[in-house]
């Protein structure tokens, strides 16, 4: 949960205002690699998914990496996030949320695009 998180407290403190539904806008989140700021997004999602709950199904099917309202799209190594990929997660985007009222979408390497 967003509580685990250390050192980011001004981090925390936005992802918390999505978590509860006041802040809507998409956010960039940048930095040096390794210091968090995917485990800070899936965590944000574990919170507003599980709303708390700790172990829930929600966090259970994250941890497992098969949330359907939890897209994670990663560039192949080495090379750009293609049209190919973009067109498929605005298709799948474009789809209401399945389990959730929300969606999550982290972008990895949103640079390469």
């Amino acid at each position: 949960m967003l509580s685990d998180i250390q050192g980011q407290s001004e981090g925390v403190s936005v992802l918390r205002r999505v978590v509860e539904g006041r802040l809507k806008n998409p956010l960039l989140l940048a930095g040096p690699e390794g210091v968090g700021k995917r485990f800070s997004v899936v965590e944000a999602a574990r919170e507003a998914f599980s709303k708390g709950v700790p172990n829930s199904p929600h966090s259970k099917r994250i941890d497992k990496g098969v949330h359907p309202d939890l897209v994670l799209v990663r560039p192949p190594d080495g090379k750009e996030l293609g049209i190919d990929t973009i067109r498929a997660l605005v298709e799948k985007v474009g789809n209401y949320p399945s389990m959730v009222p929300v969606r999550y979408v982290i972008i990895e390497g949103s640079d390469t695009m």
